[in-house]
Order: C-alpha cells, then structure tokens, then sequence
C-alpha cells in the first residue's frame, strides 16, 4: 500500500462526503502507521460526523498524546463535548486551543455559542468580539451579536452589528426579521413592514416573519392595504398547518402498512381532500377503528371536514365562496358581518381544531 497515496485518498473521501470510505482507508493506514497523526485525527472527524462521539474521542485524545501541541485537537474535543450539550468540558478544551494558538478564531466563536446557549451573555459577547478581529466578515458572529443585544434590550447596538451584518450577507432574511422586531417594539411599524417584507422577499417561506408582519399589519388594520397583507398571513399560517396535518396522517397510513405489511404505501396517490369519503378515509377509518384506537373517529373526520373547509374559504375569499356550514360554526356572510372579523373568527377556529387534531396524531404516532 502507498501510504502517501491512501493518506490523499483518505482526505479526497472525507472532502467528497464519502465518509464510510475515508473511514475504511484511515483505518487501514493505522493498522500499518498506529501513530499517524494525520490519520488519527482525520478519523477522530469523520467519527465525529457519524456521530459516534465515543470513537471520536478516543481517536482525538490520541492525536495528543502523539503531540500535546496540536491545537485542532483541543478544538475538535470541544467541539465534540459541546455536540454532547457537556459545556464544562468543552469550554476546558477551548480554552487549551487558545493558550496554544491566542489567534484560534474559531475557538473564540464556540465559547460565544457555548456562553450564548448557558445564558451568560457578558461573557458570549466577550469571546464573539475577539472572533469578530479574526473573521470581521463573519455575518453570523455579527448577527449573534445582534441578537444578544436585542435580548438584553440594548437596540442601538443590536441595530448596529445587525445592519454590519446585512454589509457582509446582503440575503440573511433572518437579520432584515429582527430589525423588523427592534422597529416593532420602539412603535416604527411602517420600518418595521418594510423589514418583514424584505425577509420573505429574500425567504418566502419564512413563517416566522409572516407572523410578525401578521402582527405589525393587525396594528394598522384600518389601512386597507394593511387589511389584505394580513388577510395574505391568516391564509399562509392555515395552509402550513393544513399540510403539517396532511403529513401526520400520511405518516400514519405508512406506518401502519409498514408494521403489517412490511411495505411502504405511498397515501398521496391516493389523496381525497373530501374526508367523508375516499380510499384515504376507509384506511384511515379501518386504522383509528381496529388498529389504534381513536375516540370517536366519526368527530375526528368531521373536524378534517371543517379544516377542510376552512382551507377552501380562504383560497377563495376573493370570490367570497362559501365553505359548509355546520350549526354554530356556520360562517356568515360579508354582508352580515366585518370581513376581518370574519376571517380571524375562522383562523382562531382553525388554530383551535388542528391543534386538537395534531394532539390526538401524535399519540397515534407515538403509540
């Protein structure tokens, strides 16, 4: 074997994601070179990344014992402890890297994350300034910057680092949505609208700017504008639970046919939208009934029905088509009643029987 050769294989594998394959060829290259220190390393890694943390200390603690100098061993132990949510430990081999290399950027930026995630915010802003003079154009240690600031109610700087940011990562929706949040909370809704709208420009399927351009418009509501902008954000959170619950009951069917049949089933083919009939109704209904049980099965499918419904009312409020009434959760014409009021009555509705839906899903999924 030319270890030269299979050393370069070793890292091209680990490089290209073929993890097993680097694994193979390191493993090899130890049987002949037991004290390789390249290898041992590069193995301690990709058992790291197979989240086999064990081997992957076992591997790196080796790496150090073959030369107690090498900082990227300290720092790959704390990254692996930190992995383990074991901070102590993390926060030892850290600071071992550092005392070996003062330049370590990367291990000023773990401590930050450590410090941030234990709620010692002094000291995660300490260690992420120190990153910040080796990576000044990371977008990231400026951003949980930013949000420290935020936290701690310090606008003026969280402003700062997050606008610094936006210099360095023009598309981070993530940052034009906090800066959305910091204009909310000091009464700038119009800056605030903008900045929303610029996060799902960047990322429309950014629910948690959807709510919070939801609330910004539901404070301006008498603008007419403002009214179908959060109309736009009652439809979009209804049609992501609608589809979270679409996904549970797809998960079910598979589940079943999996456990009893050893096959996979693949229910959307098979999708009806009416749950009162339809192949997916029967399977569903046979499952709930002789298989896991769920209270009263005919209540569950009449409140898909009303989801259902509900859904549709929605897509088609521009043509004011109506869904099904059922008795008191009848839904009463524009005519009769305020369209808004209408719509966030049907949304709490909405809310209100997913979340019993979801509830009783999951404990069939659990079970």
């Amino acid at each position: 074997m030319d270890i030269n050769q299979s050393i370069q294989a070793a890292f091209q594998n680990y490089q290209e994601g073929n993890l097993e394959q680097a694994k193979h060829i390191c493993t090899k290259i130890l049987e002949e070179q037991p004290n390789n220190e390249d290898m041992l390393y590069l193995l301690g890694i990709v058992y790291a990344q197979l989240e086999e943390y064990d081997l992957a200390i076992q591997h790196i603690e080796k790496v150090l014992q073959c030369n107690s100098t090498n900082a990227d061993a300290y720092l790959a132990l704390g990254a692996i402890f930190q992995k383990k949510d074991l901070f102590d430990e993390a926060i030892k081999y850290y600071r071992n890297a550092i005392e070996i290399d003062p330049d370590f950027a990367e291990a000023y930026e773990n401590l930050g994350d450590i410090f941030r995630d234990k709620r010692q915010l002094d000291e995660a802003v300490t260690y992420y300034k120190k990153a910040i003079k080796y990576f000044p154009n990371a977008a990231e240690i400026r951003y949980n910057l930013g949000n420290i600031f935020k936290e701690k109610g310090q606008y003026d700087l969280a402003t700062f680092y997050y606008r610094t940011a936006l210099t360095h990562k023009p598309d981070y929706a993530e940052v034009y949505n906090n800066l959305g949040i910091i204009f909310k909370d000091q009464g700038r809704l119009d800056e605030a609208i903008t900045y929303y709208q610029k996060a799902l420009q960047l990322n429309p399927n950014y629910s948690e700017a959807y709510t919070n351009l939801g609330a910004a418009f539901h404070e301006k509501r008498h603008i007419d504008e403002s009214i179908n902008y959060y109309q736009d954000w009652l439809g979009f959170t209804i049609r992501l639970r609608f589809i979270n619950v679409e996904m549970m009951l797809n998960a079910i069917i598979n589940q079943f046919y999996f456990r009893t049949l050893n096959v996979q089933f693949h229910p959307d083919v098979v999708y009806d939208e009416n749950y009162t009939s339809g192949l997916k109704r029967r399977i569903l209904d046979n499952i709930f009934k002789d298989y896991i049980k769920i209270d009263n099965s005919e209540h569950f499918f009449s409140n898909l029905d009303r989801l259902s419904a509900i859904k549709k009312y929605f897509e088609n409020r521009h043509l004011e088509i109506m869904p099904s009434q059922n008795g008191n959760t009848a839904i009463p014409h524009y005519k009769e009643t305020n369209k808004v009021d209408v719509l966030e009555r049907l949304h709490h509705e909405f809310i209100l029987i997913a979340a019993n839906i979801e509830a009783q899903l999951v404990k069939v999924l659990n079970s």
